[in-house]
Protein backbone atom coordinates (compact mmCIF):
# COMPACT_ATOMS: atom_id res chain seq x y z
CA UNK A 1 0.00 0.00 0.00
CA UNK A 2 1.36 3.42 -0.66
CA UNK A 3 0.25 6.40 0.86
CA UNK A 4 -0.16 8.99 -1.71
CA UNK A 5 -0.11 12.94 -1.18
CA UNK A 6 -3.77 13.89 -1.40
CA UNK A 7 -4.91 16.54 -4.48
CA UNK A 8 -5.53 19.14 -2.35
CA UNK A 9 -3.88 20.12 1.37
CA UNK A 10 -6.55 20.05 3.69
CA UNK A 11 -5.01 20.75 6.89
CA UNK A 12 -7.03 19.26 9.70
CA UNK A 13 -9.62 17.93 7.86
CA UNK A 14 -8.22 14.21 8.76
CA UNK A 15 -9.22 11.15 7.10
CA UNK A 16 -11.95 11.35 4.21
CA UNK A 17 -11.36 8.73 1.89
CA UNK A 18 -13.79 6.26 3.20
CA UNK A 19 -11.47 3.65 4.93
CA UNK A 20 -12.47 2.96 8.28
CA UNK A 21 -10.26 4.63 10.99
CA UNK A 22 -9.24 1.47 12.45
CA UNK A 23 -7.60 0.33 9.75
CA UNK A 24 -5.48 2.94 8.44
CA UNK A 25 -2.07 2.93 9.95
CA UNK A 26 -1.50 5.32 12.71
CA UNK A 27 1.53 7.29 12.92
CA UNK A 28 2.71 9.39 16.31
CA UNK A 29 4.20 13.17 15.41
CA UNK A 30 5.74 14.27 18.29
CA UNK A 31 7.14 17.98 18.04
CA UNK A 32 6.77 20.59 20.18
CA UNK A 33 7.63 22.99 17.26
CA UNK A 34 4.50 22.41 14.68
CA UNK A 35 5.67 23.66 11.89
CA UNK A 36 9.03 21.51 11.93
CA UNK A 37 6.20 18.42 11.39
CA UNK A 38 3.41 19.67 9.83
CA UNK A 39 4.18 18.83 6.18
CA UNK A 40 4.66 15.12 6.85
CA UNK A 41 1.30 15.40 8.77
CA UNK A 42 -0.22 17.21 5.55
CA UNK A 43 1.13 14.31 3.39
CA UNK A 44 -0.56 11.59 5.55
CA UNK A 45 -3.53 12.91 7.27
CA UNK A 46 -5.65 11.88 4.60
CA UNK A 47 -4.60 8.03 4.59
CA UNK A 48 -3.40 7.43 8.21
CA UNK A 49 -4.28 8.43 11.50
CA UNK A 50 -2.40 10.60 13.09
CA UNK A 51 -2.23 11.87 16.90
CA UNK A 52 0.43 14.25 18.43
CA UNK A 53 2.36 14.85 21.19
CA UNK A 54 4.36 18.11 22.47
CA UNK A 55 6.77 16.02 24.14
CA UNK A 56 7.99 12.62 24.77
CA UNK A 57 6.17 12.94 27.84
CA UNK A 58 2.81 13.15 26.14
CA UNK A 59 4.27 10.34 23.45
CA UNK A 60 4.13 7.87 26.52
CA UNK A 61 1.07 8.97 27.98
CA UNK A 62 -1.12 8.17 24.33
CA UNK A 63 1.16 5.21 24.35
CA UNK A 64 -0.19 3.99 27.84
CA UNK A 65 -3.66 4.89 27.09
CA UNK A 66 -3.58 2.00 24.32
CA UNK A 67 -2.93 4.01 20.97
CA UNK A 68 -0.25 1.81 18.89
CA UNK A 69 0.86 3.88 16.07
CA UNK A 70 2.68 1.49 13.61
CA UNK A 71 5.46 4.73 12.93
CA UNK A 72 6.84 8.00 15.64
CA UNK A 73 7.93 10.73 13.95
CA UNK A 74 9.68 12.73 16.82
CA UNK A 75 11.61 16.01 16.94
CA UNK A 76 15.13 15.51 18.48
CA UNK A 77 15.18 18.61 20.86
CA UNK A 78 11.86 19.04 22.85
CA UNK A 79 11.41 20.12 26.65
CA UNK A 80 10.69 17.46 29.74
CA UNK A 81 11.61 14.40 27.86
CA UNK A 82 13.65 14.60 24.63
CA UNK A 83 13.52 12.29 20.91
CA UNK A 84 16.86 10.52 22.19
CA UNK A 85 15.14 9.89 25.66
CA UNK A 86 12.04 8.71 23.96
CA UNK A 87 13.93 6.74 21.45
CA UNK A 88 16.04 4.82 24.46
CA UNK A 89 12.51 4.19 26.31
CA UNK A 90 11.13 2.75 23.48
CA UNK A 91 13.94 0.24 22.38
CA UNK A 92 14.50 -0.58 26.04
CA UNK A 93 10.77 -1.29 26.90
CA UNK A 94 9.52 -4.97 25.07
CA UNK A 95 5.44 -3.39 24.72
CA UNK A 96 7.55 -0.83 22.37
CA UNK A 97 10.79 -1.91 21.35
CA UNK A 98 9.32 -2.72 17.55
CA UNK A 99 7.90 0.59 16.61
CA UNK A 100 9.71 2.17 14.09
CA UNK A 101 11.01 5.57 15.21
CA UNK A 102 12.44 8.44 13.15
CA UNK A 103 14.15 11.42 14.75
CA UNK A 104 13.96 14.79 13.16
CA UNK A 105 16.52 17.04 14.31
CA UNK A 106 18.51 20.78 13.94
CA UNK A 107 20.83 19.40 15.76
CA UNK A 108 23.96 19.49 13.62
CA UNK A 109 26.43 16.99 13.77
CA UNK A 110 27.40 13.32 12.33
CA UNK A 111 27.97 12.13 15.87
CA UNK A 112 24.70 12.76 16.95
CA UNK A 113 23.26 11.29 13.67
CA UNK A 114 25.07 8.02 15.12
CA UNK A 115 24.05 8.30 17.84
CA UNK A 116 20.35 8.12 17.19
CA UNK A 117 20.70 5.53 14.73
CA UNK A 118 22.82 3.56 17.71
CA UNK A 119 20.33 4.11 20.24
CA UNK A 120 17.49 2.25 16.89
CA UNK A 121 15.97 4.78 14.60
CA UNK A 122 14.78 4.13 11.83
CA UNK A 123 15.49 7.43 10.19
CA UNK A 124 17.40 10.65 10.63
CA UNK A 125 16.58 13.44 9.83
CA UNK A 126 18.36 17.20 9.50
CA UNK A 127 16.05 20.56 9.15
CA UNK A 128 15.75 22.04 7.15
CA UNK A 129 15.08 18.11 5.56
CA UNK A 130 13.78 17.07 2.29
CA UNK A 131 9.70 15.84 2.73
CA UNK A 132 9.84 13.64 -0.21
CA UNK A 133 12.76 11.53 1.27
CA UNK A 134 11.20 11.01 4.68
CA UNK A 135 7.65 10.67 3.50
CA UNK A 136 8.85 8.04 1.01
CA UNK A 137 11.02 6.55 4.36
CA UNK A 138 7.78 6.56 6.23
CA UNK A 139 5.91 5.02 3.09
CA UNK A 140 8.35 2.19 3.04
CA UNK A 141 8.12 1.21 6.68
CA UNK A 142 3.98 1.40 6.71
CA UNK A 143 4.48 -1.40 3.63
CA UNK A 144 6.29 -3.11 5.63
CA UNK A 145 3.94 -3.25 8.40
Amino acid sequence: MIFKMPAENKIGEGNTNGISEDRLKKILIVSDKGQDLSLPENYFSESCTIRKAENGLEALKLLQHNFSPDIIISDYIMPHFDGKALLSYLKNNIMYKDIPVIIISDVPGYETMVEIVNCGAQGYFLIPYNVKELCNLVNSILETK
